[in-house]
C-alpha cells in the first residue's frame, strides 16, 4: 500500500473520516509506521454539499439517485467501489461545471484552501476543455451584495416552507388521542405504528419512554444507555412531541453525534406528518459547523 501511494498528491475515500482514516493511522502506529503520504480527502463530505437533498447518501445508492452507470461493478469489492467512487466524483464536477459562474465563483473563494473542493474544480475544468492545471471558478472577495445576489438567485425557485405572512415561530403540534396512552402521554408503540404498521411493544422502550416523560414532567436531568435496536429514536421523538403539544411556546432540540442518526431522525420526523398533521412546518433540521465536513485543510 506504501509503495502503490507513493508520490500521491491526494487519498481520497468516502466517508474516510469516520472510518478509513482513523483505521488507517491506528494501523500505523501500531507497526510503527508513519502515514500514508498524500492530503486525505472525504468525497462524503463533498456529496452532502453537493446534493444535499438526496435521500440516501451511502455510496451505491447514491450513484442510483444520481444516475450514475453501476453496470458491471458489484457490492462491497473494494476495486469496484473505487471504480464508483471515481464515477461519482466525476458527477459532482459535472454538476459544479454546470453551475453559473457566480456561484462557482463564490464556492472557489470559500473553499479556495480545501484539496477536496480543489479536487472537484480540477475536475470540472476538464469537463469544459480548460487546461489540465487549472481549477474552475474565480477566487476572489465577494460583497455582500454579491453574495445576496447569488443565495437569491439559487432560492428564488425553492418553495418555502413557512408563510411569509404567517405567525412569526413555528406552529403549534397537536398529538391526537390515538397516539396517547391511557396516562394521556404520547404513547411511544403506537407512534411507532404510525410510521411502521405493525411494530411490536417493546418493553425496554416503554420503559425508557416513560422515565423520560417523568424527567421532563419534574424539569430534572436524566440520563438513558441503552443499545442499538432498542428503540431510543421513537422515545425521544415521543417524549418531545408530547412536551411540544404541553404548549405552543415550547422548544424541543434532538441533537446527534452522527449525521446518518440525524437523517434518521429526520425521516421519522417527515414520516409522521401524515399522522401528526403540521409536524414538518414545525420543524428543523440544523446541521452545526464541526461536523467533519469542513471546506478548510
Amino acid at each position: 500500500m506504501y509503495a502503490y501511494a507513493d508520490g500521491t498528491d491526494l487519498i481520497v475515500t468516502y466517508n474516510g473520516t469516520q472510518a478509513d482514516f482513523p483505521l488507517l493511522s491506528a494501523t500505523a502506529a501500531r507497526e510503527d509506521m508513519p502515514d500514508l503520504r498524500g492530503t486525505y480527502v472525504d468525497a462524503f463530505c463533498l456529496t452532502l454539499a453537493l446534493y444535499p437533498t438526496a435521500t440516501r447518501h451511502a455510496l451505491a445508492p447514491l450513484a442510483d439517485d444520481l444516475g450514475i452507470d453501476r453496470a458491471g461493478l458489484g457490492w462491497h469489492d473494494a476495486v469496484d467501489d473505487s471504480e464508483l467512487l471515481g464515477r461519482v466524483l466525476q458527477h459532482c464536477a459535472q454538476t459544479f461545471a454546470a453551475m453559473p459562474a457566480d456561484r462557482q465563483d463564490l464556492l472557489a473563494s470559500l473553499t479556495a484552501d480545501s484539496p477536496a473542493w480543489g479536487l472537484v474544480r480540477s475536475l470540472a475544468a476538464g469537463h469544459v476543455g480548460a487546461p489540465q492545471d487549472e481549477l474552475l471558478g474565480d477566487e476572489r472577495v465577494h460583497t455582500t451584495a454579491e453574495v445576496a445576489s447569488v443565495l437569491g438567485s439559487d432560492l428564488a425557485g425553492h418553495t418555502q416552507r413557512r408563510s411569509s405572512t404567517g405567525p412569526v415561530g413555528r406552529s403549534a403540534v397537536n398529538v391526537s388521542k390515538s397516539l396517547r396512552g391511557t396516562d394521556g402521554k404520547v404513547d411511544v408503540t403506537a407512534l411507532a405504528r404510525a410510521v411502521r404498521p405493525g411494530a411490536a411493544s417493546r418493553q425496554p422502550q416503554t420503559h425508557m419512554t416513560q422515565q423520560m416523560h417523568t424527567w421532563a414532567d419534574q424539569a430534572s436531568s436524566g440520563l438513558v444507555e441503552a443499545p442499538t435496536g432498542t428503540g431510543k429514536s421513537f422515545a425521544v421523538l415521543a417524549v418531545a412531541l408530547d412536551w411540544l403539544a404541553g404548549d405552543p411556546d415550547r422548544t424541543a432540540i434532538i441533537t446527534t453525534a452522527t449525521k446518518q442518526l440525524q437523517a434518521q431522525l429526520a425521516a421519522d420526523v417527515a414520516n409522521l406528518e401524515a399522522a401528526i398533521p403540521g409536524l414538518l412546518s414545525a420543524s428543523d433540521v440544523v446541521k452545526g459547523r464541526p461536523t467533519g465536513c469542513r471546506y478548510a485543510r
